[in-house]
């Protein structure tokens, strides 16, 4: 099992200390891979990660709302220190839009700048791109589409299954997320679309299901329900989610 993406360097978490982040070894135990996804504020602290454990791979990204506080200049230093990383970096993202938290149309302008500066910066390095698209997966899948992305995947898909479709026919892949469990909407999405797009995450610590805080290994969940919608075995579609994820990112 691999979580293709999960928060391992976060510091906090509600306040508190990120409750996953001493429970990396433990992790390792039982999946193949994990994939941290960082930003400007954690990265450093994702290479020391990294450094300690060989099964961890690192997303480096912005989000969008966080897009906002950030200048020219520190965006400039980040995509040095990116590149003089990565060796260890197997993507770039999380990036995007969000129209959850991000409604003012000046705002929005500045988050679509700077995604594109992301996306130009993936070409550039030759990495593929990992989507934050919250209420926004038109606006994103289009931005994608008109800049050339060929390598992509909407992480913690949560639209309607019209789009998805639109989605994979471009060749890009759609992320399963724990709520799968519990949402009708990604439960059709996981049905419908063919497996070889398809890849879990977590997004841990972040949307837990029935505990305090969500963990990489809640993939187990994820696959399980995924074989029980597509009437699989739970070890096949482990091992082809495996594959997928593999292949995308370029591991091992």
């Amino acid at each position: 099992m691999i979580d293709y993406h999960c928060h391992l360097s976060l510091k906090e978490y509600k306040g508190n200390k990120n409750p996953i982040k001493d429970k990396i070894e433990e992790y390792g135990k039982t999946l193949k891979a994990l994939i941290d996804s960082t930003d400007i504020f954690n990265f450093e602290e994702a290479l020391k990660i990294k450094e300690k454990y060989d099964f961890v791979y690192i997303s480096a990204g912005l989000h969008p709302v966080d897009a906002l506080n950030i200048n020219e200049k520190d965006l400039e230093n980040y995509f040095e220190k990116i590149k003089e990383n990565k060796n260890k970096i197997v993507a770039i993202g999380e990036i995007g839009l969000d129209f959850y938290w991000i409604r003012e149309q000046q705002k929005i302008e500045r988050t679509k700048e700077i995604f594109i500066e992301f996306l130009n910066f993936s070409k550039e390095i030759k990495l593929p791109v990992v989507l934050h698209a919250r209420n926004a997966i038109k606006e994103v899948f289009k931005i994608i589409v008109d800049n050339d992305i060929k390598k992509a995947v909407f992480h913690f898909f949560d639209s309607k299954i019209k789009i998805a479709k639109e989605i994979v026919k471009e060749g890009y892949m759609i992320g399963i997320n724990s709520y799968i469990v519990k949402n009708p909407a990604i439960q059709n999405v996981a049905k419908e679309i063919d497996l070889n797009y398809l890849l879990t995450e977590t997004d841990s610590p972040f949307a837990p299901i029935n505990s305090d805080y969500n963990e990489p290994t809640n993939v187990k969940f994820i696959i399980h329900k995924i074989s029980e919608l597509k009437n699989l075995e739970p070890k096949y579609v482990e091992m082809k989610i495996d594959e997928n994820t593999i292949k995308f990112f370029n591991l091992f």
